[in-house]
């Protein structure tokens, strides 16, 4: 038996399963894995000015969003990265990877 990921799988290489009823009783369910997503973060690179739209030349956030995000869920936040993140690729041509 080998543990992977908090999951434990049985192996059974070049070996047939014997016993359908032992295999199964074997199986851990999922519950033991940890399916909650981190909570985002902040996309600050400490370069701390807005441009004449109100637009952070560091992160691409608006003034706004900025001071949302300490109060915001992570929904609020993914939302913000992802409005921050078409902002950053409609000001530049380079595309970060």
């Amino acid at each position: 038996m080998e543990i992977c990921q908090g999951l434990r799988m049985i192996f059974t290489v070049g070996n047939p399963i014997p016993n359908l009823d032992a295999y199964t009783k074997q199986l851990l369910t999922v519950s033991d894995v940890s399916m909650e997503i981190p909570t985002p973060a902040s996309p600050c690179v400490s370069i701390c000015a807005l441009d004449a739209e109100g637009t952070c030349l560091g992160c691409f956030r608006t003034g706004d969003e900025i001071t949302d995000w300490f109060i915001a869920d992570d929904a609020r936040k993914r939302e913000i990265l992802r409005n921050a993140e078409v902002r950053r690729n409609e000001a530049s041509t380079i595309r970060l990877l």
